[in-house]
């Protein structure tokens, strides 16, 4: 027989007094804000922004970290960078750092799947071992964002653009270089 016991919150669920189980509950999130705006604007009027990138960077960066996976995804979704950058300003005009904090938290979550891949690989060099993992990087950094969709009460759009919004604000994370490393530029002197 298992006893269970509740505090009254919700927040933990008791199992034979060893096990404490956290239970999920969800939290508004900023990056569940961005996609809601993504939805409700990306295709107004079927326009895309101008693009407000360098398309050498684009493919130098790419190159850089020998993306492969990914690179066609990159290519045909950096068009929406434009649009985000809309989005991301009008949100900044009001006044709020959301921009600022979403781009950080993917920052972050690229930092620590990083250390990740280099505490696996400790003999590589670590450009060598972004590189090699480059694809596997990215595709965790996408997983910590859908999972924190999954655990989001404000989100109001349908999967397909929750799927679509998560990889346009990926995409421009990683040409803004907060996502994979930056090329080095060499200036001769």
């Amino acid at each position: 027989m298992t006893n269970q016991g509740h505090s009254g919150t919700g927040d933990n669920i008791y199992i034979e007094g060893n096990a404490t189980f956290q239970a999920i509950q969800k939290q508004p999130s900023i990056l569940a804000d961005i996609i809601n705006e993504l939805g409700s604007k990306l295709f107004v009027n079927g326009d895309i922004e101008e693009q407000t990138y360098d398309e050498y960077s684009i493919t130098e960066k790419i190159e850089y970290n020998s993306v492969i996976e990914y690179k066609p995804v990159i290519e045909e979704l950096k068009i929406y960078q434009g649009k985000l950058n809309i989005i991301y300003n009008e949100i900044e005009a009001n006044g709020s750092n959301k921009k600022h904090f979403l781009l950080l938290n993917i920052k972050n979550t690229y930092l620590k799947v990083k250390g990740q891949f280099l505490k696996k690989n400790r003999d590589q060099n670590e450009l060598q071992v972004i590189r090699a993992n480059s694809d596997s990087i990215i595709k965790a950094i996408e997983n910590t964002l859908f999972e924190e969709i999954d655990k989001s009460n404000n989100i109001t759009q349908d999967q397909e653009i929750i799927k679509c919004g998560i990889s346009i604000v990926l995409i421009d994370a990683f040409i803004r270089c907060k996502v994979l490393e930056e090329p080095q530029r060499h200036v001769s002197i």
